[in-house]
């Protein structure tokens, strides 16, 4: 059985997209989203294997879940503030964030050992983000200002113990593949010209997640569980600058750069009464790992031999609160809500990131039948528009000007399907 689990898990490790919290996508299950992410106190399905490893050791049998998220373009668009004195550009000119769709596979398994053991495997998507600009439009010149894409990828493996009817524990590690696209417009006022630019660069690196549950009633259950930062080193980073001028130190390099994801604490609990579930979570994510992002040229570019970004990122506390109801043995109904704070501060927001804070409305469905049940979820993640206004804006550019201007009106649909089978 875990010979097919194994299969299973490498059919699915595909390199995906996501969005979300930062750059975190905690949408790892259509019940658990359902519920805003309310999950580490329940963690009640193979998804415990994200939420709280320690869920585990009271599923019984084997489990098999397989399944999607679908994420629908993020909206959204800049408007202009008008002076940056750049041609064409007036004040009120709005530039459209460019649409797409994403498709994020996942796999979550787990098994019940003897005398309170179990085992879990998992591979998902963890950390991502995709914003694409349009080419003429007035911060292209800014970092990201064409495209941001952080892609990633976590193969798991856990093991829980109940040493007790009401206690458990687990611990595992984690291999997580990310992959890192950044491209923009350089302007050289020396030669009135615009050249592309971009970034690229991927690294393997190892974590460990750990978690505790404890029903000190059988109708009511808290839950703690932390992941690991992951520290990557891009040591083969590929920088090109199209065209080329060697003469003028205009060429494309090599360069190395580290980029580290957080960590992240959950916490939870959970209330079951009559036919009613309801659940609160709380996350602190690690956010302050971002403070400043340093790309080192293995030749100098113009000159040059590093590009330093200050981030100064802020360390967030994201808060889910989540209900089910259930209508009959086999269907259920569900709600959730998640207010999700920006990491980012005023003074280094630029388009890699340019979300404000967050709120996601979620709701899905739940189906029972036999061996099998099948989940359902969709959440609308709304965020608060926010004013660019800082000194990145001052990165070189026709105008010679300061871009500032408005971010607004982003919002993202996630629609999420999985099915599990109990073996």
């Amino acid at each position: 059985m875990f010979l097919i689990s194994l299969l299973i898990i490498i059919y699915f490790l595909a390199p995906s997209v996501c969005y979300g919290h930062g750059f975190a996508n905690h949408a790892q299950g259509a019940k658990a989203t359902a519920m805003g992410g309310a999950f580490t106190a329940i963690a009640d399905d193979p998804t415990a294997n994200y939420y709280n490893p320690a869920g585990i050791a009271f599923l019984e049998g084997t489990r098999v879940m397989l399944g999607s998220n679908v994420f629908t373009s993020k909206k959204g668009y800049f408007e202009s503030a008008g002076v940056s004195n750049m041609p064409g550009v007036t004040r009120g000119d709005k530039f459209n964030v460019k649409r797409d769709t994403n498709i994020l596979p996942f796999v979550h398994i787990t098994h019940a050992a003897s005398e309170g053991f179990g085992l879990g495997l998992s591979g998902y998507s963890m950390w991502g983000q995709k914003n694409s600009w349009p080419d003429d439009w007035e911060g292209r010149f800014l970092p990201g200002g064409l495209k941001t894409e952080i892609a990633s990828y976590r193969a798991q493996a856990v093991m829980s113990y109940a040493p007790m009817e009401r206690m458990s524990f687990s611990a595992g590690v984690f291999y997580q593949w990310i992959d890192l696209h950044t491209s923009q417009r350089l302007w050289l006022p020396m030669l009135m010209s615009e050249f592309d630019y971009s970034i690229d660069g991927n690294d393997t690196g190892l974590g460990w997640i750990a978690g505790i549950l404890f029903k000190p009633h059988e109708n009511f259950s808290l839950g703690i569980s932390y992941r690991s930062r992951v520290n990557h080193e891009l040591d083969s980073l590929d920088i090109r600058i199209k065209p080329e001028m060697p003469a003028l130190g205009i060429h494309n390099t090599r360069g190395t750069m580290r980029f580290t994801t957080p960590a992240i604490l959950m916490m939870g609990t959970a209330l079951s009464w009559e036919k009613f579930t309801v659940a609160f979570d709380v996350y602190w994510t690690e956010w302050s790992v971002q403070d400043r992002i340093r790309v080192k040229f293995d030749q100098p570019v113009l000159g040059v031999t590093e590009q330093v970004l200050d981030k100064k990122w802020k360390d967030t506390f994201t808060y889910g609160i989540g209900v089910e109801y259930a209508v009959t043995d086999y269907f259920f109904l569900r709600a959730g809500y998640i207010y999700d704070p920006t990491p980012v501060p005023s003074g280094t927001l630029d388009p890699m990131v340019f979300s404000g804070d967050s709120q996601l409305y979620c709701f899905g469905i739940g189906l029972e039948k036999g061996r099998f049940t099948a989940d359902f979820s969709y959440s609308r993640i709304i965020s608060k528009d926010r004013r660019f206004d800082n000194r990145i804006g001052e990165f070189p550019n026709p105008g010679g000007q300061r871009v500032v201007g408005d971010f607004k009106n982003a919002s993202l649909d996630i629609f999420i399907g999985s099915l599990i089978y109990r073996f």
